[in-house]
């Protein structure tokens, strides 16, 4: 979306603008659905995929929007980012020391540091982008590091007032670090001028010798008033005076006794006014004006207003030469008339706005300007994230924090890349975030089968049973719609639903009855324990084992199977046909298919089983006779059944006189041995 007020109008068609108009409904993320409202009265639940009161069609138009911090330049950042994050999370838990408080801030600094080095590697890889792509994109590119270099900005100064809460004394020096680190145009103007034939008489000269002394940036400053000092005798003696002035500034070092170096800073600041009252540099104004700067006086700092970017660069430049041991309290009185010389606090740019809620500690308002101004909800999230587990009573609850959470994922869930990234923030955010991942999950667009084996391994990995076996079905339904009977069968085992596994195993064998030929005969020899799922699938399982056995010549173990899935009722009724039709070649086989005689084996088929196949066969007719088994009207079908059910009788009884007379063989025998 644009920063502008600038926008495009869209006909939707269907829509009548002088009646009820456009219906609304929020998707997840950035989306939303409008519809043309039929009536004053319609509603969603109402209009959704019916028809209105005029029985006339209507469409649903999907409307989205992308946001600048889910582009792919800045993946990498949401990636690093989402580690940190985890690691932000359990810091409480990790606290074993006895001054839990410190230790909990000191964490959450350190996981604040690695934010603020994920942003700044950022900036550079896309300045780096820039650089290598020239001119392409270059808007897109400019804009990002813009948006993520204010951001490195605002993070910092909010590191600083939040989480170091540096003491008296280093407070104004960590504020220069940040004023150097940031406010760096004066780098850029300094090399202009020093690229210059002659950099003293250039008109920015004296311009870029305030800016780089107004931050403390005293070694750059002195070797630029060098270049002027070596234009005349006079001039070296005054430029050679002010250097002493700003090579003697003390510089306050944590540790030092804040008395002492009060006294040091007192009579450096009482050689400067000394200076400026004798009127030595009366005869350069531009000299003495670097004295005024470093004097601290705020009459004398104002009439250089026009050189500052900003109210808080005057206001630091101020504390640091009119109090550098100032506290935090203490540098809010000294920034007052500084960010009055701006205009007032309702004058102050977006950047100046949000440092001023921060140093005067006002969260909430910290928060609503950077999410009016920056509009990043990576920013929003990670910022108040820290800040709630800094203090979970610090001016706002948790539905504040779980609400930029929340915002923040709702954007990653629904980007095709980097949706995975959502589960962790999400979860972060109790019950509500718990449901709103099992809402998205469901609805995750374009899955292909790695993305569902990661939503899978989501569900299993955070309980949701149900989700998860709703998703197999689903796609276990699409893989029978394209045809994958393999695909379909294992998605439909996954699912746990053993109506889906004994509908499929099914149409796999009625698909059997017509080609003669299992579709999926290498899934169904792995299956292990899992073909006990259903009924069905155990048979067609035993079946396929069936005729491996049977491939390789095992007739005793390949016929004992068949008639084991005969008598446990566990094939189907009208499979029954196929399997007394499989038994025939075996029982009519003459000899009896004699398996090892050395071993005690006994023949094939043996007593038992004859009686047993005969049972079946004699159920079979009965069932088929009195239409308790309706295998259908086809006569060619039934008559060759008939066929089948005549033979096999025939084939049974000589059967059966073999195995009579082999077991009596074998009676006498051990009679006569005993």
């Amino acid at each position: 979306m644009t920063s502008d007020n600038s926008s495009e109008v869209y006909i939707v068609p269907g829509c009548k603008p002088l009646s009820a108009g456009l219906g609304i409904c929020w998707g997840i993320g950035n989306n939303l659905y409008v519809y043309p409202r039929g009536g004053a009265t319609s509603r969603w639940a109402e209009t959704i995929g019916e028809h209105r009161e005029d029985s006339t069609e209507f469409n649903v138009y999907p409307v989205s929007w992308t946001t600048d911090v889910f582009q792919k330049p800045l993946h990498k950042l949401i990636q690093s980012s989402r580690i940190t994050f985890k690691s932000v999370q359990q810091i409480k838990e990790n606290v074993v020391s006895m001054d839990g408080v410190q230790s909990v801030r000191k964490g959450l600094l350190k996981c604040s540091q690695q934010y603020r080095s994920d942003v700044c590697d950022t900036v550079a890889e896309l300045q780096l982008n820039l650089q290598i792509d020239g001119v392409e994109g270059d808007d897109r590119m400019n804009g990002l590091i813009e948006t993520y270099t204010m951001v490195d900005t605002v993070w910092e100064i909010c590191e600083i007032f939040f989480l170091e809460t540096p003491s008296s004394g280093s407070l104004i020096i960590r504020l220069l670090q940040w004023l150097q680190s940031h406010f760096t145009r004066v780098e850029s103007l300094a090399q202009d001028v020093l690229n210059h034939s002659t950099p003293h008489e250039h008109c920015n000269y004296w311009s870029i010798i305030y800016r780089l002394i107004s931050q403390c940036k005293m070694k750059e400053a002195r070797r630029m008033l060098a270049m002027f000092g070596s234009t005349s005798n006079t001039t070296f003696k005054l430029c050679s005076e002010i250097d002493r002035i700003l090579s003697d500034m003390p510089v306050y070092h944590p540790g030092w006794s804040l008395i002492e170096f009060g006294i040091r800073y007192r009579q450096w600041q009482d050689r400067v006014n000394r200076l400026l009252n004798d009127g030595v540099f009366s005869t350069h104004t531009q000299l003495e004006n670097v004295l005024r700067i470093i004097s601290g006086q705020l009459a004398d700092l104002q009439s250089f207003a026009h050189e500052f970017d900003s109210a808080y660069e005057m206001s630091i430049t101020r504390a640091a030469f009119a109090k550098p041991t100032a506290s935090a309290a203490e540098f809010q009185s000294l920034a007052k008339p500084c960010i009055d010389a701006f205009g007032g606090p309702v004058s102050l740019a977006p950047l100046d706005a949000i440092i001023h809620a921060t140093v005067n500690f006002d969260i909430m308002a910290v928060l609503s300007l950077t999410t009016s101004h920056l509009r990043n909800p990576w920013f929003s999230a990670h910022l108040c994230d820290i800040l709630y587990k800094l203090d979970e009573d610090f001016q706002f609850g948790v539905k504040m924090r779980d609400g930029f959470i929340l915002d923040y994922a709702a954007g990653l869930i629904t980007h095709p890349a980097i949706w995975h990234t959502a589960v962790d923030y999400l979860l972060s955010c109790g019950d509500e975030g718990r449901q709103q991942l099992e809402t998205c999950l469901s609805r995750i667009p374009h899955r292909s089968t790695s993305k569902m084996y990661k939503i899978l391994a989501i569900c299993d990995q955070h309980g949701f049973t149900a989700l998860r076996s709703d998703l197999c079905k689903e796609q276990a339904k699409q893989e029978v719609d394209s045809g994958c009977w393999g695909n379909a069968l294992l998605w439909s085992m996954r699912s746990g639903d053993t109506s889906l596994v004994s509908s499929i195993a099914t149409k796999l064998l009625e698909q059997y009855m017509v080609t003669r030929e299992l579709p999926v005969a290498s899934l169904l020899d792995n299956l292990g324990a899992e073909m006990l799922v259903a009924p069905e699938l155990t048979f067609l399982a035993k079946y396929r084992e069936f005729h491996c056995l049977y491939a390789q010549a095992d007739f005793r173990n390949a016929f004992s199977l068949l008639v084991n899935l005969l008598t446990s009722n566990l094939a189907p009724k009208q499979f029954w046909p196929l399997l007394l039709a499989d038994c025939l070649p075996m029982v009519e086989y003459n000899g009896g298919i004699l398996a090892n005689q050395d071993s005690g084996d006994s023949v094939v088929p043996s007593t038992r089983q004859c009686h047993e196949l005969m049972h079946c066969l004699e159920e079979f007719e009965v069932k088929t006779a009195s239409r308790v088994w309706n295998l259908g009207t086809d006569e060619g079908l039934n008559a060759t059944t008939n066929d089948t059910v005549r033979l096999l009788r025939l084939a049974l009884a000589r059967a059966l006189a073999r195995s009579l007379q082999y077991d009596l063989c074998n009676t006498r025998l051990i009679h006569a041995e005993s």
